[in-house]
């Protein structure tokens, strides 16, 4: 039954933490964590952008731009381009990729385009497998390629596919993207290796995965890396018309690879970036898809040349790793922290540490997700702060209904204070303590209560007692209980404190009962109630103090000789007369007062009921 009461205890403990990590793990499967994921890196990658760049960019764009249009129409007769074609070939680009569909050809230029475009071994012609559209009809197949891009949930364009595996669903070389296409034209014009692909294939390269950094099931097919938008400068866009007029520098295009695409508004083919997130009027930053090829065709020639291009991420595990340790790291600590208010700060603390981590992962582009791990960390922490509030409350009941109003506001704090180490297992355990205690009982007490009804008698006895256990609380010391028609205080307890303050302070108490005694004695004469008379016996030594009873009942009890003692001093018969407080002290208690501070007078040794050795016994008169 034990074990069992202690397994139960246990799970209750438990439960509150598993409850929290089952619905931490339910958060991580929706979709929200990874919107917040996807705009914390945007951020990172705006800000990224605003630094400058000294790499200059390997690819241009020819764009056609609405002065194109209005000038040359649309749809853009193939004469043009076919035309603009030729003028980059004697400008002596690397390659030329056509980044406008032509399955069907255009204006009058349509046939002269498609001849030369596959005779000409620069030119790329795009085909889009999502849509089924297909290249340039008679296009080799080595100059073929795709410009499908993926695009996350939110529409914005991060991820680069650099490729797909061809040999795993047995695809031609035509399955090739169009910035890897580019890439490899490039790199035999300039007969350099092209080590890329089997870079990617065999690991070297790190590919996302379906819970890289902050998404959520990605479709990670093929090989993806997110895209570099801030290693190299601004894509160079020239207009059609000023390649067609020669307007520009031809030293700017020697063995650079050429994008003939769309970039007018008008056309529709813009796509948000990270950059153009956080701007209002983001139409005007959005890319267009032929700038975003020459983006990841960039990034191809860093990744080939061995540089770092883009965020990096971490594996999954790392990232559950990371989660658990801030969790349960979180929990340990707190629990083992006394103050909430200091749980409170080492949460903020971790906090700060954690977000700073992360910051510097992304300044050195590693992508890792913080939304969970920060999830983690605050439900982990608010389960455990909340439990250790709990017990907060659960311990200060307890002293409220083993102490009550019994104490002074001082001796509640303190106990508030040092309450980790005086309860235990949620009860005071037995503790020996040096205390001093007043044992008091209202003389003729019987022939009073014959004297006036019960409901006058009771409140006769709350007027004087009020402010009796007002004076005890007020000099520090502990009402203990009510014995009908009298009552037990306790000075040092229960916490220890000086073993001659706690002395000085019951003597304080009873000599002001005294003087308050006279008045509300006076008080009820005048209202024909008898008057109030006292014998109190107080003494000084050692008891045990702690918790008892049953779950059902429970109180603070004080045990012990000391206890007994003071009870015989105040029901001891001196033959003494006194008005109306008798105040009998213990030669224990008189020996730890200063010399002279009190007036006693001595009344000789008597043995007490129950003890076997005498006990020399004081009056005390002032």
């Amino acid at each position: 039954m034990k074990y069992t009461h202690k397994l139960i205890k246990r799970i209750k403990g438990v439960l509150p933490y598993c409850v929290g990590f089952a619905s931490i793990i339910v958060f991580w499967s929706t979709d929200l964590p990874q919107s917040i994921e996807l705009q914390l890196y945007d951020n990172y990658v705006k800000n990224k952008l605003v630094k400058d760049k000294s790499n200059l960019s390997q690819t241009i764009v020819i764009g056609i731009t609405e002065d194109d249009i209005k000038k040359y129409g649309w749809p853009l007769d193939d004469i043009y381009i076919f035309e603009a074609i030729k003028k980059l070939n004697n400008l002596n680009v690397s390659t030329i990729g056509i980044d406008l569909y032509r399955d069907v050809g255009v204006g009058k230029g349509a046939n002269t385009l498609a001849k030369y475009a596959r005779k000409n071994k620069k030119v790329v012609s795009i085909f889009n497998v999502a849509e089924g559209i297909e290249s340039i009809p008679g296009m080799p197949i080595d100059r073929q390629a795709f410009n499908d891009m993926p695009i996350d949930i939110d529409n914005v364009v991060r991820r680069n596919l650099v490729a797909v595996d061809r040999e795993k669903f047995n695809l031609s070389n035509q399955y090739t993207s169009l910035p890897m296409r580019l890439f490899e034209i490039h790199q035999k014009s300039n007969n350099n290796q092209n080590n890329l692909y089997k870079q990617l294939k065999n690991g070297f390269i790190g590919k996302l995965n379906k819970n890289s950094g902050g998404y959520r099931n990605l479709d990670a097919t093929g090989y993806q890396v997110l895209i570099d938008y801030s290693s190299t400068s601004k894509i160079p866009i020239y207009s059609l018309e000023s390649i067609l007029e020669e307007k520009n520098n031809p030293n700017l295009f020697n063995n650079k690879i050429a994008i003939i695409g769309a970039v007018a508004p008008s056309l529709k083919d813009l796509f948000p970036t990270p950059e153009s997130r956080f701007i209002k009027d983001s139409k005007n930053v959005l890319s267009s898809g032929a700038v975003i090829h020459a983006y990841r065709t960039n990034q191809l020639l860093f990744l080939n040349s061995g540089f770092s291009s883009g965020f990096k991420t971490i594996s999954q595990f790392n990232e559950i790793f990371i989660s658990l340790i801030l969790g349960i790291s979180s929990i340990i600590v707190i629990q083992s922290v006394k103050k909430i208010q200091h749980s409170l700060l080492i949460v903020i603390t971790t906090l700060i540490c954690f977000v700073f981590a992360l910051n510097n992962a992304y300044s050195n582009e590693y992508w890792i997700e913080s939304v969970v791990p920060i999830t983690s960390l605050m439900t982990a922490s608010g389960i455990a702060i909340i439990k250790k509030a709990s017990l907060h409350q659960e311990q200060k009941k307890l002293m409220m209904k083993l102490l009550g109003q019994s104490t002074s506001k001082e001796v509640a704090d303190q106990l508030w204070q040092q309450k980790e180490s005086i309860i235990e297992d949620g009860k005071f355990p037995g503790k020996e303590l040096d205390v001093t205690i007043i044992f008091s009982d209202i003389v003729s007490f019987t022939s009073v209560s014959e004297s006036i009804p019960p409901d006058e008698l009771l409140n006769w006895i709350n007027r004087g007692m009020e402010k009796f256990v007002g004076t005890i609380i007020n000099n520090g010391g502990m009402l203990n209980k009510f014995t009908g028609d009298g009552f037990l205080a306790v000075f040092g307890a229960p916490i220890a404190q000086d073993h001659s303050s706690n002395a000085c302070s019951a003597i304080d108490s009873a000599l002001k009962i005294k003087s308050q005694l006279n008045d509300i004695s006076c008080e009820f004469i005048k209202e024909n109630l008898p008057g109030m008379k006292l014998r109190i016996g107080i003494h000084s030594g050692k008891i045990i103090a702690g918790s008892m009873g049953c779950s059902k009942r429970i109180e603070y009890a004080v045990l012990g000789d000391t206890v007994n003692i003071a009870s015989r001093l105040e029901s001891l018969n001196t033959n003494s007369s006194y008005e109306n407080c008798r105040i009998l002290v213990s030669s224990a208690t008189k020996n730890l007062l200063p010399i002279n501070k009190y007036i006693f007078k001595p009344l000789g040794l008597f043995k007490l009921k129950g003890k076997k050795k005498e006990i020399e016994v004081y009056e005390l008169i002032n």
